[in-house]
């Protein structure tokens, strides 16, 4: 849902991809057939954990989820979360802005109907 409140805001894609058919992503839980004889395996990238619980911690985590955001700079990264976009900025890693006006744009659309915008 916080997607489509970031697409409502970011119609030019500054930091959201455009998406032609968007859904909110499925809800995976282990299986009994998810034991392998030595651990508990993650059937997408074949991680192994010792208990049913840490596998369905790590299927319920961001790590297979669609990159839905990504920088506005060149670097290229891309993010499954908002959250992660904004880390990323806020480090200024690649130097796109500076952590106080990504602050201040963020505070702008929270508090009112402004785009997104740096």
């Amino acid at each position: 849902m916080i997607y489509k409140v970031v697409r409502s805001k970011d119609p030019s894609g500054l930091i959201s991809k455009k998406l032609i058919g968007w859904k909110p992503s499925s809800r995976y839980e282990a299986t009994d057939r998810a034991w392998n004889g030595d651990g508990w395996e993650c059937y997408i990238c074949h991680r192994v954990f010792t208990t049913r619980h840490g596998l369905n911690q790590h299927l319920s985590s961001p790590v297979h989820q669609q990159n839905l955001y990504h920088c506005p700079n060149r670097c290229g990264r891309e993010f499954t979360s908002l959250a992660g976009v904004m880390n990323h900025l806020e480090s200024e890693s690649c130097g796109f802005t500076r952590f106080e006006k990504v602050q201040n744009g963020i505070r702008n659309i929270v508090r009112g109907d402004r785009l997104i915008g740096f």
